[in-house]
């Protein structure tokens, strides 16, 4: 796992070195970079200390610390913390756009065409995201032969993920069969 100090969040906020940390999240120093002051930025950890967990449980720590942001945002007292901003965004996979999310982009949409539904799904927009990050897609019923390009493309881990190449030759092959 990679320091996110330097990283900007939420295209404002800059990190600096990890201030804490505790078993519901990391807190930086950070730079406002709009209004140009100081801030603490707060990583709330969806995931349980080993880095798994399911939807439904990433769900209901996010529902819980937007409760609890939502409590501290209403007090307005010298000694308590101000609440200014809440974001989604993750900090520390370290995944950037690039050619193998594409990919990843690929199989969801194959998958979607033949099975007739999401690969990943949830109750809410989080639920989904935690699904697509930890869990297996839903179970294939209708994919045939395209079940392997699927899975391949699939891939949670970039560097497992079929590449340009392997999709285009294993499709081609598909359509060789089939004549």
């Amino acid at each position: 796992m990679t320091e996110p100090a330097g990283q900007v969040v939420a295209c404002r906020y800059r990190l600096r070195s990890i201030l804490g940390r505790g078993g519901m999240g990391r807190v930086w120093p950070a730079d406002d970079e709009v209004l140009r002051r100081p801030v603490a930025v707060k990583q709330v950890l969806l995931n349980d200390r080993h880095g798994s967990g399911s939807a439904r449980t990433q769900a209901a720590a996010w529902t819980s610390a937007l409760a609890e942001a939502r409590a501290a945002a209403r007090i307005d007292h010298v000694g308590v913390v101000k609440i200014h901003d809440i974001v989604e965004e993750n900090l520390l996979d370290g995944g950037q756009a690039a050619p193998t999310s594409d990919l990843y982009s690929l199989g969801a949409t194959l998958f979607a065409a033949v099975e007739g539904r999401p690969p990943f799904g949830g109750d809410s927009l989080l639920a989904t995201h935690a699904a697509i990050a930890n869990d297996a897609p839903a179970p294939f019923l209708r994919a045939g032969p395209l079940r392997p390009v699927i899975e391949g493309l699939l891939a949670k881990d970039p560097g497992r993920r079929m590449n340009a190449g392997q999709a285009r030759a294993a499709l081609q092959a598909i359509q060789c069969e089939r004549g």
